[in-house]
């Protein structure tokens, strides 16, 4: 007895299998598939996406590109041979490990043969600046410090940076920090607000 109810649950299960494999590839011929319409969305969406990161790609170097002209105007020697950064590589930073780094975009040059960096860089935006460079001389150094602040913010006199940079650090209104130690030169702007000179 208990052979045979054994038997026909086995019969059961079988023929219960069978019948659901039977209307799954009925559904599957008789149905347009699903997936078909999602992925010609999928599709129009991506090549609406690529068109959108190409923009984004332009106005994330924006202030970049808009430093490196105005720089390039006021400064006696220019920012020269620029390229890409790769932040997340050969121009690797310890500082770039922080949040505020994650999109971070950057370009570096050289000023007189020596390297410049600059990263635009923001938590939630890029909308802040970090300028590093190393200057062949101290009186170089302080050339490229002093056309640097007044391009991130023209009202900044030379005798208030003067007065900040004896103390080893800027830090003009908030909005500017940075430090030249001898030759090496790091300046952080927060609010990027670039003043067309005149």
């Amino acid at each position: 007895m208990n052979k045979r109810i054994v038997a026909l649950l086995i019969a059961g299960t079988m023929a219960l299998s069978l019948s659901a494999c039977g209307n799954a590839s009925n559904d599957n011929t008789v149905n347009p598939s699903p997936t078909t319409k999602s992925q010609n969305v999928q599709e129009k969406s991506t090549s609406t996406n690529h068109d959108s990161k190409a923009k984004e790609d332009d106005d994330e170097f924006a202030s970049i590109t808009q430093f490196i002209s105005l720089y390039n105007e006021t400064a006696t020697t220019p920012i020269t041979d620029v390229t890409d950064m790769d932040i997340h590589g050969a121009d690797y930073r310890t500082e770039f490990r922080l949040g505020a780094f994650k999109n971070a975009v950057g370009k570096k040059g050289v000023i007189n043969g020596l390297p410049i960096c600059i990263v635009n860089y923001g938590n939630f935006s890029n909308n802040s600046i970090r300028i590093y460079a190393t200057a062949s001389t101290d009186d170089s150094a302080l050339d490229i410090y002093t056309t640097t602040i007044h391009i991130l913010d023209s009202s900044i006199t030379n005798e208030e940076m003067m007065e900040e940079f004896t103390a080893a650090s800027i830090y003009l209104d908030g909005c500017i920090s940075g430090y030249v130690n001898g030759q090496d030169i790091m300046l952080d702007c927060t609010k990027i607000n670039f003043v067309t000179q005149k």
